[in-house]
């Protein structure tokens, strides 16, 4: 079906857009050089390699299936004795000429590169004179998946156009066809592609292992064998160019495949031509030709005698040229139709209007007619509709068609046969023409098809006219239906595809072209410009101008228009006089043509017409630079100056100044002047109109000689610069006047008063202060610098500070101190650390140390201190690096810290353990305020003085003792309220160490003992209630409750190794808020990461309701 329509296409196809001249793809460019390159003569032959495209190697060994096939074939031949003498004979011919050669056994064994085998059958073609029956070798045959075809490159389509080869044919009196004799056998392959195409033969002898054979020679049916034996006939041709240059240009332009046609005007032309092309073949073995001509050739003709009778090489008068029938006594093509779907169709018409016919079968017996030149277009169009109107009902293919259409189809078959009874001219050029002729295309449509069809008109000597056919086209309307106008127009075009096609494939000169319709409406929008209509319309005009001229087309009348037969269809006995050499009219002179009288109705014609609109815009110019497009004052101007300085140099090279340097180097202080002043102008531009309106009087504005509108004020006599006595006058809403106060506000980062009084030097900004407030404002710099970090109320103590009546270092608190050099030995020294444990609730201190800052070692010094307190039930601790007042060396060993460890170790011991917030020391102020006190009693005990460890510890132990005397709560100002307390009066029941005054009584009633111990315990949480817990009431600092932080601010993140202006830019991405609403720890996202902070470290700069709010 595909050829079909291709066939039906030719020569009013679309032309594919391209902007490339070649017709090939960059690929097929690609695979012809491949071939090209690797094609080597040798001798008189060419070798040529196939295109690898995949390893050879790769190939599988597949003689098992190839003998499979060679049985099945065998098993074929025997039915039929003399098909399988044929091919026997074929098989030892192939032999004999050294198309194919047999491998020895040493060959066979020797030979270690790829090896493939390929399948062949015979296939018979009765219409062949040469060849009746021919061996086809199959490459295309899969095995394990694999295809040999599928291993090379297809090469690009070399082929002649088919339309333009059977063109040449027809132009002149002499025709001449030849067949390249077994083409594909005359080139030679190399020796590793000849083992890829090896195959089996034992010449029909069932009784012996079959021979492996190679093939020597290119293969039909290979996939790049077209494209290879084309480069290899191109390159023969362009061989013989110099020698014989009529050979080569019919070689390159006039072949197709094998085939070759022409036409001369005269027998010797013929005779020199044919003989040329024998010897430029013969030279290179490509294999003599076949040839045929509709006059006799042979070497006693007498060519001075122009009337001899015509002789011919054969009785034989019709020939195949290129798929259609030719006779060469008659020198003319006809058909030759062979029913297909019935034996009996004409004789027996009950049985046929009782056979089944489906939509397959039609399109196969309709394919059967090849007509590319379109000498059938009437009468097959009428096939093409009813194909259609198939289609439209949705049968399968195999699906029985209804009777009232199965009834049609027989009668349009019987039809189909009257095509063998009628016949056209070959020539296109009469033997007495005189001068150039003339080329006339008609063009029409109907509700169900549109065609186009030509003809060429010659003058012939005694003043008449000879009009022959030269080819027509038709299509189907589409399914989406057009108006006629619209289809006339789609015949328009057709008609252009049409003659641009002849034009270009007939080597005939041409006079002139002349396109006919019968459509005023469609001959109106052809004469009009073509941007007038709606795209259908104006897309096809456009197409139709770019390729002739309006003034070629010409109107004529419906009953006088022949490609109303190719349009609406005609049968077979209408194809007459009209259809084979065009409308009578075409044999008279133009003048007695018919003339233009129908008048157009400018209604339908106006309907394709687009309706406009009249739409006007007015736009302001833009400027070079776009002023809104800066954000600096300073890049602004210099870009302006270098702007202006390129201008004022293209103007002077213009104006010929030869005396006028360009300017180059730095820029002066005058061009940036005049740059600022560019600029102030464009921003005063709103200006004069307010001034015109009595604004600004107080200010007496006036215009400087440079068009400036300055501030007159009373201050002419001073000695002040003139900018600073008439500072230039600027809107407080304008972008220059931002950048102006910006710029200065960004040399010192000033406060509103001094930004303002700055700017007053050369410019009276109106509304300054304002304008500087909100730069001051938007300022990053000034926001960072001058925002206080964070704070929010204090929040409530956590129950575990309020919890009396709990054991000692039931919640505890651990920090890290030191580290402390101690000695090792004589001559070395290592560093130690100080662990302090406190007891959240009597603020009891326990000191140990620490030997290195592994996890295990603090594990170990938690051992010790579980060993000697017991296990808390809670344990507070700061996170990793954040040790306020830790030097650099502990904030190493915290890094060396494993959390999850920590964490495992106390779930293990029943203890929660909970991590401040990282940089939050205040958090962990239990701990944090007593290592202080540790640090001061260490300096003062140990100095500048290194001890050992165990001295180290004792004083460490030591310095606990007396931390541990220290008073907690309110210190009794009168005897009367008794001693302080102390968390040692918890730990030993006294506040001192000191050795306890007697006498003491001794009981033997364990239970007075319990009771004495119970009585010290609750007396120390008697007095610990009344003097320490108010204590805990105040609050110290953070006494007002404010703004939370929430997601979405920007802030600023503090670091103590860095000053203000450093610290990092980040975006708070998630907060903490307490138990009481209140937030105060915050996740912040920065450009080295994210991190959880205390807002005691951050400042919000930006917050996320907006730069309003305060």
């Amino acid at each position: 079906m595909t050829d079909f329509w291709k066939t039906e296409a030719m020569g009013v196809a679309v032309k594919s857009c391209t902007c490339e001249p070649e017709k090939l793809s960059p690929a097929e460019l690609k695979e012809a050089k491949i071939i090209e390159e690797s094609c080597t003569r040798d001798g008189n032959r060419w070798t040529v390699p196939y295109p690898w495209k995949r390893d050879p190697k790769q190939l599988p060994d597949n003689k098992i299936q190839i003998e499979k096939r060679l049985y099945s074939t065998e098993r074929r031949l025997a039915k039929n004795a003399t098909h399988a003498e044929t091919y026997d004979a074929q098989m030892k011919e192939m032999v004999e000429k050294k198309f194919a050669r047999k491998l020895s056994e040493a060959e066979l064994k020797s030979y270690k590169g790829p090896v493939h085998y390929i399948s062949h059958h015979g296939v018979l073609r009765p219409e062949s004179k040469s060849t009746p029956l021919r061996i086809v070798f199959n490459s295309s045959a899969t095995y394990h998946g694999q295809c040999l075809n599928d291993y090379w490159y297809k090469g690009p389509d070399l082929l002649n156009n088919l339309f333009g080869v059977i063109m040449k044919f027809r132009e002149n009196e002499v025709a001449v066809i030849a067949d390249i004799s077994k083409m594909y056998h005359q080139i030679l392959i190399p020796e590793r592609d000849q083992h890829v195409h090896r195959f089996l033969w034992r010449n029909l002898n069932a009784d012996r292992t079959p021979d492996v054979y190679v093939k020597t020679v290119l293969t039909f049916g290979d996939k790049p064998a077209p494209a290879m034996a084309q480069i290899a006939l191109k390159k023969t041709a362009e061989a013989a160019e110099k020698q014989s240059p009529d050979a080569a240009r019919v070689l390159k332009e006039n072949t197709y495949m094998d085939d070759i046609c022409d036409s001369v005007h005269t027998v010797n032309e013929a005779k020199k031509l044919t003989s040329e092309i024998d010897e430029v073949l013969a030279s290179l073995l490509l294999g003599i030709p076949l040839q045929l001509s509709n006059k006799a050739l042979e070497e006693n003709y007498n060519s001075d005698k122009e009337d001899e009778t015509m002789k011919f090489l054969d009785t034989t008068t019709d020939e195949k040229v290129l798929g259609t029938v030719w006779n060469r006594k008659t020198d003319e093509f006809h058909y030759k139709v062979n029913l297909d779907l019935d034996k009996n169709l004409s004789t027996d018409d009950r049985e046929v209007m009782q056979r089944k016919l489906t939509k397959r079968q039609i399109l196969s017996q309709i394919a059967q007619i090849f007509d590319p030149i379109g000498f059938a277009a009437a009468f097959l169009i009428r096939y093409k509709i009813g194909m259609q109107h198939l289609w439209q009902q949705g049968l399968d293919w195999d699906q029985e068609i209804p009777k009232a259409d199965h009834d049609h189809w027989i009668q349009l078959f019987k039809e189909m046969k009257g095509l063998n009874e009628i016949s056209f001219k070959r020539c296109l050029t009469p033997s007495n023409a005189v001068g150039v002729p003339m080329l006339c295309i008609f063009c029409d449509a109907s509700e169900e098809a549109f065609g186009a069809c030509a003809f060429v008109r010659w003058q012939i000597y005694d003043g008449t006219y000879d009009v022959r056919f030269v080819a027509a086209k038709s299509r189907v309307a589409p399914l989406k239906r057009l108006t006629i106008p619209r289809l006339e127009l789609q015949a328009a075009v057709m008609g252009t595809r049409l003659y641009q096609a002849i034009m270009e494939e007939m080597r005939l000169p041409v006079k002139e072209a002349v396109f006919m319709t019968d459509s005023m409406i469609a001959l109106s929008w052809i004469r009009s410009q073509a941007r007038g209509f709606k795209p259908f319309v104006s897309n096809r005009v456009s197409e139709i101008q770019s390729q002739t001229d309006p003034s070629q087309w010409r109107h004529v009348p419906g009953e006088l228009n022949v490609a109303d037969d190719v349009s609406r269809g005609v049968p077979v006995k209408q194809l007459t006089q009209r259809w084979k050499n065009g409308p009578e009219f075409l044999r008279f002179p133009e003048e007695s043509w018919p003339q233009e009288a129908e008048r157009v109705n400018q209604i339908e014609v106006d309907k394709e017409r687009h309706k406009t609109q009249a739409v006007f815009i007015t736009t302001e110019t833009q400027e070079v630079i776009d002023g809104k497009k800066y954000s600096s004052w300073r890049k602004l101007i210099r870009v302006t100056a270098y702007v202006h300085r390129f201008v004022q140099n293209i103007r002077a090279k213009m104006q010929s100044c030869v005396n006028k340097e360009s300017k180059q180097g730095p820029l002066s202080p005058q061009e940036l002047t005049e740059a600022a002043n560019y600029w102030i102008i464009k921003a005063q531009k709103n200006l004069h109109k307010r001034m015109a309106n009595g604004e600004f009087k107080s200010l007496s504005p006036f215009t400087d000689d440079a068009g400036i509108l300055r501030v007159g004020g009373r201050l002419q006599e001073s000695t002040m610069l003139y900018t600073t006595k008439h500072p230039a006058l600027l809107p407080h809403d304008h972008h220059i006047s931002i950048l102006i106060v910006r710029n200065i506000h960004q040399q010192g980062h000033t406060g509103v008063a001094t930004t303002v009084a700055k700017t007053r030097q050369r410019y009276w900004i109106l509304k300054a202060h304002n304008l500087a407030k909100t730069i001051k404002y938007r300022c990053v710099v000034c926001r960072e610098a001058e925002h206080k970090l964070e704070t929010q109320i204090m929040a409530d103590l956590p129950k575990q500070r309020l919890a009396p009546y709990t054991p000692p270092f039931y919640f505890t608190s651990c920090d890290y101190f030191g580290p402390y050099q101690v000695k090792i030995g004589r001559n070395k020294t290592a560093k130690h650390y100080g662990v302090i444990f406190t007891c959240l609730n009597t603020r009891a201190v326990h000191l140990e140390l620490a030997v290195d800052c592994s996890t295990m070692e603090y594990i170990q010094v938690l051992r010790r201190f579980f060993s000697m307190r017991g296990y808390p039930a809670k344990m507070i601790s700061d996170n990793r690096t954040q040790l306020v007042g830790a030097q650099r060396e502990l904030q190493k060993m915290i890094q060396g810290w494993n959390i999850e460890e920590l964490k495992q170790f106390g779930a293990e011991k029943g203890m929660e353990w909970k991590f401040i917030t990282p940089r939050a020391p205040h958090q962990n102020g239990c701990a944090e305020a007593l290592v202080k006190s540790c640090k001061t009693a260490l300096k003062r005990a140990v100095g500048a003085q290194v001890l050992t460890p165990f001295e180290l510890y004792t004083v460490l132990l030591e310095v606990a003792n007396l931390v541990n005397q220290r008073p907690i709560g309110r210190i009794p100002n009168d005897p009367d309220d008794g001693s302080y307390l102390s968390p040692n009066d918890i730990l030993l029941g006294r506040a001192s160490t000191d050795a306890p005054q007697g006498p003491f009584q001794e009981t033997k009633n364990p239970r007075h003992r319990v009771e004495f111990v119970q009585k010290i315990i609750d007396s120390f949480w008697k007095r610990w209630s009344r003097d320490v817990l108010p204590c805990l009431v105040p609050c110290k600092k953070w006494r007002a409750e404010r703004r939370n932080v929430r997601v979405g601010d920007v802030v600023t993140v503090s670091d103590t190794n860095a000053v203000r202006g450093k610290w990092c830019v980040g975006r708070v991405l998630e907060v903490f808020p307490g138990l009481d609403g209140m937030v105060r720890n915050v996740k912040v996202k920065t450009e080295s990461g994210e991190y959880q902070r205390t807002i005691t470290k951050i400042a919000v700069i930006y917050s996320a309701e907006g730069y309003d709010e305060d």
